[in-house]
């Protein structure tokens, strides 16, 4: 009797193991998801980012990123907020992204792209003699200012465009960072150029200039309450092009 009561025990636990491992590979299998074909240019602005399988588990961290200019390829079709937090400001697409130093699956919010909503789109080509210059805005993949779903502003962070240029003279893509930030950072929010549009400010160049392979861009910020005038002049170089606030002129309505 007591051998048969020990079988039948041994017999329940492999059925509760075998019951918790088939639990644990549906919810695995649950973090899938679906894919969309979505080619794009975008840039990475941070230091290191989580390469993810597409069942949202951790493979590697890549480091060294700051800058880094990525093809897109494809993005999650819903956007997902990973720590499941109910804060629709923490949802994020998943996006596919290939450079010589990162390729996968990643989902941060300083992975940006060249914005393509033609309702949204503000990219400007400066042509001077021979150089020609693409101006491109960026965003990143959060729910943005405006939630289409719920017809309302959402008031949620991380809404700057960083913009990526473009300059046929190097024939390549870079994000311009800016070297004399310390005098001017209570003034100038990042660290690198914005073209923003936001319920904090837009931009919009106002005027242009070049000279010795420097481009020299003015820039109109309108506040809620007043706006500025933002000089800021751009070094092409073949290596690492870099900018700098030349003035910051801001003035109340």
């Amino acid at each position: 009797m007591r051998i048969l009561s020990f079988l039948y025990l041994i017999l329940i636990a492999i059925s509760s193991s075998a019951q918790t491992k088939n639990n644990e590979s549906v919810a695995v299998k649950s973090l899938a998801f679906q894919s969309i074909k979505h080619a794009n240019i975008g840039v990475i602005l941070t230091d290191e980012l989580i390469v993810y399988d597409r069942f949202g588990s951790q493979i590697n961290t890549i480091k060294n990123l700051y800058g880094e200019i990525v093809a897109i390829d494809s993005i999650s079709k819903e956007k997902i907020d990973l720590k499941n937090t109910g804060d629709n400001c923490n949802l994020l697409n998943f996006v596919k992204i290939r450079s010589k130093k990162i390729t996968g699956w990643v989902h941060d919010s300083k992975l940006y792209e060249r914005e393509i909503k033609p309702s949204l789109k503000r990219d400007t080509t400066l042509v001077f003699n021979q150089m020609k210059i693409d101006i491109l805005p960026a965003k990143n993949f959060n729910i943005g200012v405006y939630d289409e779903v719920e017809d309302m502003l959402t008031f949620c962070g991380g809404n700057e465009s960083p913009v990526i240029f473009y300059n046929s003279k190097y024939k390549k893509y870079e994000t311009i960072f800016l070297e004399n930030l310390p005098e001017t950072q209570n003034d100038y929010s990042e660290n690198y150029f914005t073209l923003d549009d936001h319920d904090g400010w837009g931009d919009k160049i106002i005027a242009s200039h070049f000279s010795n392979n420097r481009l020299t861009l003015v820039v109109n910020r309108g506040y809620q309450e007043g706006e500025a005038t933002i000089t800021i002049e751009i070094k092409f170089d073949k290596h690492k092009s870099l900018g700098k606030v030349i003035k910051y002129e801001r003035r109340p309505f």
